[in-house]
């Protein structure tokens, strides 16, 4: 999970992925906001014709 602790002004004090860190970092900081950022969503592969195939190799051309 990743953590965000975020100043009265919303600029960014910490941003990862220890706990403790951000807990320290909010209780020491004024009117601090800790979230839970969500983790992000594997990228999606496409698929179907032409998207099957493996990648095509490249040699270089002088």
């Amino acid at each position: 999970m990743t953590y965000e602790v975020d100043d009265a002004l919303g600029c960014c004090l910490y941003r990862g992925d220890d706990l403790e860190l951000a807990c320290d970092i909010y209780e020491h900081e004024r009117d601090a906001h800790l979230e839970i950022r969500p983790v992000p969503a594997p990228p999606v592969r496409q698929t179907g014709a032409g998207w099957d195939r493996p990648p095509q190799t490249r040699t270089a051309t002088t």
